[in-house]
């Protein structure tokens, strides 16, 4: 079993400004994308709502 990664271009959805190029951890499983600060604040993106994730040790954070 490896990793597969894909190399995707990623924009504002309103298709203004200038889009950025990620590389991908494909996950079958997964339910979010997770996109790099570097890149979000690249394209200048601004979060539209707030979800908590809760991971196996009990923590919590908001996203």
């Amino acid at each position: 079993m490896g990793l597969t990664y894909v190399r995707a271009t990623v924009a504002k959805p309103s298709g203004r400004g200038r889009p950025a190029h990620a590389r991908f951890l494909v996950d079958t499983g997964a339910v979010y994308t997770v996109l790099s600060l570097h890149i979000w604040r690249a394209l200048k993106l601004k979060p539209q709502r707030s979800v908590e994730f809760t991971f196996a040790d009990g923590t919590t954070i908001t996203r």
